[in-house]
């Protein structure tokens, strides 16, 4: 999962926190098969997880809860593998708006 590190002010230790939007991207794709450790899962597509027709589903998704344009470009294996590739698209669309 896409984390960064913030530092705990109570003891100056450092916290993972979610990056926004990750968890709305998981609760998507929970809706659409749950069951899946989405967090942890790294083959969305070679373990059949995902195919097709949940891949165009998820790009409407996306465009839908993300204000980003999923372009036939971007719908590729490599991002759509895992949770946290499918963040890292929508993040790089969101900075190329």
């Amino acid at each position: 999962m896409l984390f960064h590190k913030k530092e705990a002010s109570s003891k100056n230790a450092e916290a993972e926190t979610e990056l926004p939007g990750i968890s709305r991207l998981i609760s998507i794709l929970e809706s659409m098969k749950p069951g899946v450790d989405f967090t942890n899962e790294i083959s969305l597509i070679d373990s059949h997880i995902l195919d097709s027709v949940d891949i165009m589903s998820l790009a409407m998704d996306i465009e839908e809860h993300f204000h980003v344009e999923v372009t036939p470009l971007e719908i590729v294996p490599e991002n759509f593998q895992s949770a946290n590739a499918i963040y890292e698209m929508i993040l790089r669309l969101n900075a190329a708006r």
